[in-house]
């Protein structure tokens, strides 16, 4: 199964990765200032 998101950062945003079971913390962050996003990209 799997799940997409698709999100807009346009402002300073933390993140963290979590073991779903444990709850533990596997890795955090914090972005100041994101890049924007380049549209005519294609997809990678």
């Amino acid at each position: 199964m799997t799940t997409t998101i698709r999100a807009t950062y346009d402002r300073p945003f933390g993140f963290l990765a979590l073991h779903r079971h444990s709850r533990l913390v596997l890795a955090a962050g914090w972005v100041t200032d994101p890049e924007p996003y380049r549209e005519d990209e294609e997809d990678y």
